[in-house]
C-alpha cells in the first residue's frame, strides 16, 4: 500500500488554500499507512517532480501536482539535504568568501597554532547545525564501540628492556567509546560539513603547511567520540598529525581538554613527556569545549588528555583527521583497539607514514 494522499478536485484546492493547518493531519495520515505499507511502496523510492513548502513550524510538505501525491518530511529530513551553510556560522566565519575578513581568520588561528598547537573558533557552528549534529550522534551512539584496559601515551606494549619510568612503560586505565567513520551517511550533518567545498581549503590554509590530506582510514575520517560518567582518555599522541573536532554536547561534568603544547615536535623528548605524566610539568593547558566550538588541534605532536566526565549526559565530540602522508591509514594494532576491528587496508598501509615517532 502506497503512502499517498489524493490531491484530486476540490480537496486539492482546499488542501493548498488550507496547508498548514492541514500538514500536521498528513502527518498523522502518513504515519498510519506507512505502518500498513512501507517506504519501499514509493515508485522509486521518491517523488520525482515535487514542489517543497516549508513552514516555520518545522513541516515541510512535498507536493507532486503531477501524480496529486503528497507526502510528508521533517525539518530536519529537510535540512539534511541542504548545503552546510545552514549548520555553519558563515556570518562570524566566511570561510567560503576569499577577502579580508577570511584573510584575518586564518591569520589569527596561524598565529595560536604556532603559539601553542592548538586553535579554537567559538560557536563555528549554529544553534541549527549543533541540534542537528546531536540529533545525529544520539542516532549512532549505539554504534560505538566501547574499549576498557590500560595504554601508554604512544599505544605500544611494553617494554621490559626500558626502565621502569620511562613513558613506553607507564599504562593508565582508559575507557571511551568510537562510532567508526562508516557509520555517518554523506547527506548526514557531519559529513555535510566535512564535506562543504571551502572547509578543506579553509582547514589547509590555518594548518599552513603544503602537504595536508584527508585522512583516508575508512573507519576513522570522520568518527564522533561517544563518552559517558567515568570515562576518561589519558594522556597520548595522535596517530594524524592534525586533528580537527567539533564539540557537540558537553556532560554535566568534567571533559577538559588537557594537553601539553608541540612536546613532540623536535622529536620524543621523552623527559619532557615524563614531566606531563609525573604531575610536575608547567606546559599544561586545559580548554572547556563547548558545543559548536571547532578545534584545530597538533595532536601528533601534542600530549593529551580529556579528565573524566561525571553525570549523565553523554559528552559528543566530532572527530575529522588530517595528515602530511597522502592514503595513509592508522596501525591495525591502534585500529584494532579503537574501533574494534581491522580492514584489509589497515594491513596492506601498514607503517605508510611520514614520520618515524614509536606510533
Amino acid at each position: 500500500m502506497r503512502t499517498l494522499i489524493s490531491l484530486n478536485g476540490w480537496w486539492g484546492f482546499f488542501f493548498r488554500r488550507n496547508s498548514r493547518i492541514l500538514a500536521f493531519t498528513a502527518i498523522l495520515l502518513v504515519v498510519f499507512v506507512t505502518d500498513l505499507g512501507g517506504a519501499s511502496d514509493w515508485p522509486n523510492g521518491q517523488l520525482v517532480t515535487a514542489k517543497n513548502q516549508h513552514y516555520d513550524d518545522g513541516i515541510t510538505v512535498k507536493m507532486d501536482f503531477a501524480s496529486n501525491q503528497v507526502m510528508m518530511i521533517s525539518e530536519a529530513e529537510l535540512l539534511m539535504t541542504n548545503k552546510a551553510e545552514v549548520l555553519i556560522n558563515l556570518e562570524d566565519y566566511p570561510i567560503h568568501q576569499a577577502g579580508a575578513k577570511r584573510d584575518q581568520l586564518i591569520e589569527t588561528v596561524r598565529t595560536q597554532l604556532a603559539k601553542d598547537g592548538c586553535a579554537v573558533l567559538k560557536s563555528f557552528l549554529t544553534a541549527e547545525g549543533v541540534r542537528l549534529l546531536r540529533d545525529e550522534a544520539d542516532r549512532v551512539a549505539p554504534f560505538a564501540h566501547a574499549s576498557h584496559g590500560k595504554t601508554n601515551a604512544y599505544f605500544t606494549a611494553d617494554d621490559p628492556s626500558l626502565a621502569v619510568d620511562h613513558p613506553c612503560r607507564r599504562f593508565f586505565d582508559r575507557s571511551n567509546a568510537f562510532v567508526p567513520a562508516d557509520h555517518f551517511k554523506t547527506n548526514g550533518a557531519l559529513r555535510r560539513i566535512h564535506d562543504f567545498p571551502a572547509f578543506d581549503p579553509f582547514i589547509k590554509a590555518c594548518l599552513h603547511q603544503h602537504d595536508v590530506y584527508r585522512y583516508a582510514d575508512p573507519l576513522a575520517d570522520v568518527i564522533v567520540n561517544v563518552a559517558y560518567a567515568g570515562d576518561g582518555f589519558p594522556w597520548h599522541f595522535d596517530t594524524n598529525n592534525f586533528t580537527i573536532t567539533l564539540a557537540i554536547q558537553s556532560a554535566d561534568e568534567g571533559g577538559l581538554f588537557e594537553y601539553a603544547p608541540n612536546i613532540r615536535q623536535d622529536g620524543e623528548n621523552f623527559e619532557a613527556v615524563k614531566a606531563v605524566l609525573d604531575g610536575v610539568s608547567d606546559r599544561v593547558k586545559s580548554l572547556a569545549l563547548e558545543p559548536g566550538d571547532l578545534q584545530l588541534f597538533k595532536g601528533r605532536y601534542s600530549l593529551h588528555r580529556v579528565s573524566p566526565l561525571k553525570g549523565s549526559t553523554p559528552r559528543y565530540v566530532a572527530i575529522l583527521s588530517y595528515v602530511e602522508q597522502p592514503d595513509m591509514v592508522g596501525t591495525p594494532e591502534r585500529v584494532k583497539q579503537l574501533y574494534g576491528r581491522v580492514l584489509p587496508i589497515h594491513l596492506e598501509r601498514a607503517g605508510l607514514r611520514g614520520d618515524s615517532y614509536l606510533d
